[in-house]
């Protein structure tokens, strides 16, 4: 078949006087007969060029998150903070959460989209989202890049790297006039042979192979930033201290009363009890700085008892425990049962709680 002769028309609109696109074209008339002679052209649609897209956030400056919300207002004003981005009809990508943000927020995260060309979607839409625990996110800023003029010059040189300067964007809200935030942003776009090579690969966010340009973690404000560890370290630490101190004090009662009852019936396990709720309230009773006791707390009592001498009430209680043991010797016999070790030929090991229990019954 013979070349045909290509035609470039322009296309004119009357509401302007400037050429709205091109039109490449060939026309041909022929005769029925001319037309029954030869095969029509088969035209193909053109070949698309898969692509890949990268977009690499570095961060966000002028953040306006007062007056947004609520939890925000009534809180510390500090907002966790994350970016959406969507090129085109893409799956959705998200970045990872600054959990402390007033105004500036630190993010160093790559995204990447596949992208064939030619079409239609040529929009970048960026958004920023403060993030809930409970409920919907809220929508703090957002923008819109137009890339078609990046995908043009993908097209027309298909061999290397596009690169879009690294730059600051400004963001707006539907919901809040003015300027919301401004975000810096690099952009790149190669064809996909291109990005595959090893000099050019990059991973997600801030993921291996991390280059292309190597993106550090950012720097954030730190654990205590998280708003509910800047409220116990407000508050909140001494009231888990007291309750730990309750805790502990409560199982180290519980593990005296055993020795005790195992040692000697009802009397060792109220002596080994109190022992013990002393030494186990004894946790909770450090400051929470966590290196000394407060003045009148139960660590500074336990500690005196211990440089002057054994309780003296413990003592009388023991001495009316032996009392009683000689008064039942079945109950002095289970507790001496209850004293043996395990595997040596003595009695039930747990003889001696069952003493101490019936000791108590009788004495009542």
């Amino acid at each position: 078949m013979k070349s045909k002769p290509i035609e470039r028309r322009y296309l004119w609109s009357p509401a302007s006087l400037a050429p709205q696109g091109k039109l490449e074209m060939w026309l041909e008339i022929l005769s029925p007969p001319q037309a029954l002679a030869q095969r029509p052209k088969i035209l193909k649609p053109p070949t698309a060029l898969d692509c890949e897209l990268r977009i690499v956030l570095w961060s966000i400056r002028e953040l306006k998150v007062k007056g947004k919300h609520k939890v925000i207002d009534r809180g510390d004003g500090l907002a966790s903070v994350f970016v959406t981005m969507q090129a085109g009809q893409s799956r959705l990508q998200e970045s990872d959460v600054d959990p402390a943000v007033a105004s500036d927020a630190g993010f160093n995260w790559r995204y990447l989209f596949d992208v064939s060309l030619p079409t239609r979607h040529t929009k970048l839409a960026v958004q920023v989202w403060d993030t809930r625990a409970v409920g919907a996110n809220d929508a703090l800023a957002e923008c819109t890049l137009q890339l078609a003029d990046l995908y043009k010059n993908v097209r027309r040189a298909p061999s290397r790297v596009h690169e879009v300067s690294r730059q600051w964007y400004t963001c707006t809200s539907p919901l809040y006039p003015g300027q919301q935030a401004k975000i810096d942003m690099s952009i790149y776009m190669m064809p996909r042979a291109v990005a595959e090579l090893a000099e050019n690969l990059a991973g997600v966010g801030r993921g291996a192979p991390n280059q292309n340009p190597v993106l550090p973690p950012p720097t954030r404000g730190g654990v205590l930033a998280i708003p509910v560890l800047r409220k116990l370290r407000r508050g909140g630490v001494g009231v888990l201290s007291r309750a730990t101190s309750g805790g502990s004090g409560v199982a180290g009662g519980t593990a005296g009363g055993a020795a005790g009852g195992t040692a000697g019936g009802a009397a060792g396990g109220a002596a080994g009890g109190a022992a013990g709720g002393a030494g186990g309230g004894a946790d909770g009773a450090v400051d929470e700085a966590g290196t000394r006791p407060r003045p009148g707390s139960l660590l500074g009592m336990f500690r005196r008892k211990q440089k002057g001498g054994a309780n003296p009430k413990a003592g009388a209680k023991a001495s009316a425990a032996k009392g009683k043991a000689a008064e039942y010797p079945a109950v002095g016999a289970g507790a001496s049962a209850g004293r043996a070790p395990a595997g040596a030929g003595g009695g039930d090991p747990n003889l001696g709680r069952l003493g101490g229990v019936q000791s108590q019954q009788e004495r009542i």
